[in-house]
């Protein structure tokens, strides 16, 4: 109990202390603004983060010189390009593997498949 009674004391102690000095109220709120801030920029940076992926570029090279699957040519690698020209998800960029290699060199393109 005496414990108890002690927190309690304290408690009201540094109510009191920062009640009539208003300094330390400026001090609790700076502190209480810096978690604030970290906290507002992270959400910030997380906030739909596949929402702005259509500025990413990727570069695509297709190497897929086809195949014959039971009498019949399959070029998957064709077919990959085209979807990928519907789609705009990503900056897609459809070079050669040497313009690829440039790229992904200065950093204009963020990776490379």
């Amino acid at each position: 109990m005496f414990f108890l009674m002690t927190v309690f004391q304290l408690f009201w102690s540094e109510v009191k202390d920062i009640v009539t000095k208003p300094q330390k109220i400026i001090y609790m709120v700076a502190v209480m603004t810096i978690p604030l801030l970290y906290a507002g920029m992270f959400l910030y940076a997380f906030w739909d983060a596949y929402g702005r992926t259509g500025h990413l570029p990727v570069a695509i090279v297709n190497q897929d010189t086809g195949a014959a699957l039971s009498g019949k040519q399959l070029n998957a690698g064709n077919s990959l390009v085209k979807e990928l020209k519907k789609n705009d998800q990503f900056d897609w960029k459809f070079v050669s593997e040497k313009k690829a290699q440039t790229t992904k060199a200065s950093s204009k393109t963020a990776t490379i498949w």
